[in-house]
């Protein structure tokens, strides 16, 4: 599981968020849709605008009351697998 430095987004993806709080990604180059609860939303959204991933895990700590190892868990594990579709980049 790669611990990013850095987060951007892949230039090749569209964004569309519902009502709701939740959010598609459609990867562009492979055609392939990637739906997000409203957490995976704000994974989405914080690096567009903050991309060093420490700034964005204490956004994330300061807006909702979790664990700090299960949440690096968790977003690293939400990370990687939008890495391996394509739609972010990581950087060490």
């Amino acid at each position: 599981m790669v611990f990013p430095g850095r987060v951007a987004s892949s230039v090749d993806v569209l964004f569309h968020e519902a009502e709701d709080g939740e959010s598609v990604l459609l990867n562009l180059q492979s055609e392939q849709y990637f739906p997000l609860d409203d957490i995976g939303t704000r994974v989405w959204q914080l690096p567009a605008a903050t991309p060093d991933f420490s700034v964005v895990m204490t956004h994330f700590l300061d807006e909702y009351d979790l664990d700090e190892a299960t949440l690096r868990q968790d977003m690293v594990a939400l990370l990687n697998k939008m890495a391996a579709a394509g739609l972010v980049n990581l950087e060490g």
